[in-house]
């Protein structure tokens, strides 16, 4: 009874009707993404095993229009000095983040993601799944890369991608590892790595 009464209500006053549910529903759905958002940012690294006591370092600088630009990455010289005179730093890792365009051994595909040179201790650091490859010997080979599921599956869809070849500026880097995607609400979004030591050295070059 009261369902028809509302009923014959609601198309009594049809514009009314409309405007407050149109209301209801733009309220419960801004709630919810609002729940969403704080919930995200809540949870932000908390998927990084002991992101408490993780610390990025940030480079500032400006190039010729002044404005400061902001890079989260450590170098080589930071990085030795924090493992020679801060006993308190257990564990550090060197880490620049790029864009990189990789084509795949033997075809002329292109795939450009966006990754990060480091040191394999960063593995440990972050609390990285390796679903192929042992993360203890990886980075072993001189150019080595690993690579996330996504960008596995992407590139090699169902193939086993160990072994393989991926070519960046006439470097073949072999294919030595696949990790488990990083969750999107961490500091750490990568779908490869590659050794730091690669990255020290193409600097060399560039001087």
């Amino acid at each position: 009874m009261n369902i028809r009464r509302s009923l014959r209500i609601i198309f009594r006053n049809k514009i009314y009707s409309f405007l407050n549910i149109l209301g209801l529903a733009i309220g419960i759905t801004s709630a919810a993404l609002i729940f969403l958002w704080v919930e995200s940012k809540v949870n932000f690294n908390k998927a990084i095993p002991n992101s408490r006591n993780i610390y990025v370092s940030a480079s500032h600088y400006f190039p010729v229009s002044n404005e400061c630009i902001t890079s989260f990455e450590s170098n080589s010289m930071l990085s030795k000095v924090l493992e020679d005179e801060f006993p308190e730093v257990k564990s550090c890792s060197r880490y620049s983040a790029q864009p990189v365009v990789f084509v795949p051994e033997n075809t002329t595909d292109s795939f450009e993601e966006k990754g990060a040179y480091a040191d394999s201790t960063l593995f440990n650091l972050i609390g990285m799944k390796f679903i192929s490859g042992d993360a203890s010997s990886v980075f072993e080979p001189q150019y080595s890369i690993v690579l996330s599921r996504s960008m596995a599956r992407k590139i090699y869809n169902e193939e086993d991608p160990i072994g393989k070849g991926l070519i960046h500026e006439g470097v073949i880097y072999q294919v030595t590892g696949v990790f488990e995607d990083m969750p999107g609400n961490t500091s750490f979004q990568f779908e490869w790595l590659i050794p730091f030591r690669v990255f020290v050295e193409e600097m060399k070059k560039s001087i």
